[in-house]
């Protein structure tokens, strides 16, 4: 098949020029305001990381369910997942340069002030986030290699066992997965906040990889299908697309809720500190304007019948949702830099970095084999798929 077609020259330019913007953006930060240009850069790796991740766990849904439906496109979240290597060594150059920026509890002198954080150097050590970060890339890598090997060898001999070992790598990866999303969740981002404490994190999380991951990979087959290269993609898998995004959206606001809950049926004073500094200040709005763009809206533009058959109106919702996604990866890390939050150029900027390095990440992974697994036991449901 001829590949040639996958990313025109313009969309590259495109790319690659929000890329440089990204990057001078991040290097003037550097310059002027060192915390910021690294916080930037952590939420924009965040974002693109969260979005890989959850494909990697809708892969291994699909798998352990037996989904017919998603058979036509699970080459789209398999090549998602080739950022992760590129996302892991961004992550650690991250902590390593820039960790003493974004984390406290890397500061001795804040440390030496502090008995909480004292108390807390058993977790909260350089020697743990980077283990703890190895060992969740190496099981998400390997998982999407192992995945994936499997996956293009069916292609070649169309060995039902394929799918099998498959099934049963899927269901254990889902069970170590959660455990690593507790372990780097804490690490990652509850720590830049080293005083808060939520049980309800890991699951926020959790549900946040899922529905980044499934407007990111609706987005994608949108685009595909529209080309040609999925030719198979049909007006039901539209509206099976839509109910995923759907219902990932509202799993997120559902554990969005509980979380904020927790401050008014525990209260629990520990709780009530992330969320008061996000809505308070001059950038109050942004807390709502989060559960408008990943919630509220996505739910009223699939109110008809019509909209949830609509590719153009799935298009639509899936860039708000990731604009949202974005925007609450922002709201996560931010405020934890500064208080109240205040939006500079690079904030808003040094994120574009990310846009030619997952894009040519994610096409160079999809070229490399057959656009749908042609031998896929599930394929023939995937194909004549249809709504009642």
């Amino acid at each position: 098949m001829d590949h040639s077609c996958l990313c025109s020259a313009r969309a590259r330019s495109v790319a690659i020029a929000l890329g440089i913007v990204g990057a001078g953006a991040f290097l003037v930060g550097l310059a002027t305001a060192p915390a910021r240009a690294w916080a930037g850069l952590l939420v924009g790796n965040y974002f693109v990381l969260s979005m890989v991740m959850g494909a990697a766990l809708f892969v291994a849904l699909n798998q352990v369910f037996g989904s017919g439906w998603a058979s036509m496109l699970k080459r789209v979240p398999e090549a998602m997942t080739a950022y992760l290597p590129i996302g892991g060594g961004i992550l650690l150059l991250t902590f390593l340069i820039g960790g003493p920026s974004l984390y406290p509890w890397m500061r001795p002198e804040v440390v030496a002030q502090n008995p909480h954080l004292q108390h807390k150097q058993a977790l909260l050590n350089p020697t743990a986030y980077i283990i703890a970060t190895l060992v969740a890339f190496g099981l998400w890598i390997g998982y999407a290699r192992l995945m994936r090997a499997r996956s293009t060898a069916q292609d070649r001999d169309g060995d039902i066992r394929h799918t099998y070992a498959s099934r049963r790598l899927s269901a254990g990866f889902l069970v170590l997965s959660g455990l690593a999303v507790v372990a780097v969740s804490f690490l990652w981002l509850m720590s830049l906040e080293p005083l808060w404490t939520s049980t309800m994190y890991p699951g926020y999380v959790y549900a946040s990889m899922l529905a980044a991951a499934a407007a990111g990979m609706a987005l994608l087959v949108l685009q595909l299908g529209q080309k040609g290269i999925l030719p198979g993609v049909s007006e039901t898998h539209v509206y099976e697309l839509g109910r995923l995004v759907a219902a990932t959206c509202t799993l997120w606001v559902y554990i969005w809720f509980s979380e904020y809950m927790l401050i008014y049926y525990t209260n629990i004073p520990e709780e009530a500190i992330h969320f008061a500094v996000r809505r308070t200040g001059p950038f109050a709005i942004l807390f709502i304007l989060n559960i408008v763009l990943n919630w509220v809206g996505p739910m009223l533009m699939f109110l008809t019948e019509r909209s949830r058959h609509s590719a153009d109106m799935l298009r639509r919702v899936c860039i708000m949702v990731l604009i949202g996604r974005l925007l609450d990866a922002a709201l996560l890390i931010l405020p934890a830099i500064e208080t109240p939050i205040r939006l500079t150029y690079v904030d808003v900027l040094t994120p574009l970095l990310f846009v030619p390095i997952f894009m040519s990440a994610f096409w160079n992974a999809f070229r490399r084999s057959n656009p749908v697994g042609e031998h896929d036991p599930y394929l023939v449901e995937g194909r004549g798929l249809a709504v009642h």
